[in-house]
């Protein structure tokens, strides 16, 4: 899942993206939540300068996308169609520590690129510029409540989110006959808000909202994924460090691209956590360290 080294200034390695703030996570139980949430790991090398009250960075990453070929997904024609990424994603990112909490601000930069790769009389191969940035913020707003907030748009950045996994959709192009359909990258505008707040010092919950809206390609499929909803409460107890139990109403809505279709689902998840290590070390250095 994770595996860098540090060379000075220069982490290498997979782990979490710079186009992703991990510390926006809600304290929930529900693992693969909210679904604006930006959340990807990948293998880069970054460069990262730290200050008192600043943070910023900039990173090269390994490349992807992900394609709807919708209406058009069965034709013969598309299955030779493969991507054909040539230079890494260009990311960013800056942090600027508050009294409070902190402001983040993050960029990133892709160039989507495919070919097809047999001879036709019918060009479909293509590339898109994807770029997208998000806000985030964490802000303690008394000693027991914290707010947690994110705000994300971009184009073909999908597939940096927990829902909405498609960056490339397909429009049609019927004017030109040597390049009837064209891949396009996908508008996205997401967000969150929840709320922290911690009764006692063993009693916690969370409360929030988030939400993702695509703009859908016309020829892509009518059952597309077009915008989700997503809202959470819960209690949970947390009486010593290694454990952690606790209950959570959830609530999500899905809406399709243009078949009508709406559906929502509701659910009462209970669940209970225990942490467990061992440490193995030489007992004769630890006393030469005490000493």
């Amino acid at each position: 899942r994770k595996a860098s080294a540090e060379l000075g200034k220069f982490p290498i390695g997979q782990t979490e993206s710079l186009f992703t703030d991990v510390d926006i996570t809600p304290n929930i139980l529900d693992v693969g939540a909210p679904p604006s949430r930006l959340w990807i790991r990948s293998i880069q090398v970054r460069y990262r300068q730290m200050r008192a009250q600043n943070i910023w960075a900039i990173a090269l990453e390994q490349p992807g996308a992900t394609s709807d070929e919708g209406i058009y997904a069965n034709r013969i024609e598309l299955q030779n169609v493969r991507a054909d990424f040539k230079v890494p994603d260009l990311t960013v990112e800056y942090r600027r520590i508050l009294k409070s909490g902190y402001i983040e601000l993050a960029g990133i930069l892709k160039w989507i690129r495919w070919e097809n790769t047999v001879s036709s009389p019918i060009d479909l191969s293509g590339n898109e510029i994807g770029w997208g940035f998000y806000i985030s913020t964490t802000q303690q707003l008394s000693r027991q409540t914290l707010f947690k907030g994110q705000f994300v748009y971009g184009k073909g950045i999908e597939n940096s989110l927990t829902d909405a996994a498609v960056d490339v959709g397909i429009k049609n192009n019927f004017g030109n006959p040597s390049k009837p359909i064209l891949g396009v990258a996908l508008p996205v505008l997401g967000g969150l808000a929840f709320l922290e707040h911690n009764w006692t010092s063993k009693w916690s919950s969370t409360i929030g909202y988030s939400w993702v809206h695509i703009d859908n390609a016309e020829a892509q499929a009518s059952n597309a994924f077009k915008r989700g909803d997503y809202a959470i409460a819960n209690l949970l107890y947390h009486p010593f460090s290694q454990f952690l139990t606790g209950a959570e109403l959830q609530w999500g809505q899905r809406k399709n691209f243009s078949d009508g279709f709406s559906a929502s689902a509701l659910r009462v998840q209970f669940s209970f956590k225990y942490n467990f290590s061992h440490s193995f070390f030489n007992k004769e250095k630890k006393q030469l360290d005490d000493e």
